[in-house]
């Protein structure tokens, strides 16, 4: 935590757009890396230490950023190559040997290991499911199409999806809501 302090005071190349400084880095995209590394790991602390490492690793690498892509798809790949890691990370921290176990007394209970894994009639359920809601979701008008994106897959704010969209907040929250009644009608004629 202490690096991170430090870094907090460099101050970013001007490739960086919006980003005179870490502090004002931090603020901008703190929320959406954490819901993008909780959305990840599926734990609170390990999608902290994500957004945590990724941004000690933007503050101190910014000089690496060549603007070839956007900076937000850049920090997002950082965002997700940390968060990959603490879950990488947590399953070795977890593994259990199991010749140790049994070779122990007997007077330990016994536990069932069980297949996480989906039954192949759930995985093909959720496949099918999914392929067409995406088929649905690409015969919206691109207005909707991008409100839906934005708002589910990205899981921007109304007030994030508005400034990304440069709209007012009652025309989001209005094509939001058109666009889910159009979804909806498109859903139940295909089933």
């Amino acid at each position: 935590m202490n690096a991170l302090s430090n870094a907090a005071s460099l101050t970013l190349p001007g490739t960086i757009p919006g980003a005179a400084s870490v502090d004002s880095l931090f603020a901008s995209y703190r929320s959406r890396l954490f819901r993008l590394a909780y959305r990840i790991t599926g734990n609170h602390e390990d999608a902290e230490d994500a957004v945590q490492e990724t941004l000690y690793r933007v503050a101190t690498k910014a000089h690496q950023f060549r603007g070839q892509s956007q900076f937000s798809t850049w920090l997002t790949r950082i965002a997700i190559n940390q968060a990959l890691t603490c879950l990488r990370q947590r399953k070795r921290d977890r593994a259990v040997s199991l010749d140790e176990y049994l070779a122990g007394d007997d007077d330990r209970p016994q536990f069932e290991l069980r297949d996480s894994r989906p039954t192949p009639d759930a995985a093909l359920y959720a496949g099918e499911s999914k392929a067409l809601l995406e088929r649905c979701t690409t015969r919206l008008p691109k207005m909707y199409r991008e409100i839906i994106k934005l708002y589910y897959v990205d899981e921007l704010s109304i007030a994030e999806v508005r400034g990304t969209l440069n709209l007012t907040e009652p025309t989001v929250k209005s094509r939001l809501v058109r666009a889910r009644r159009m979804l909806r009608d498109q859903l139940e004629a295909a089933r």
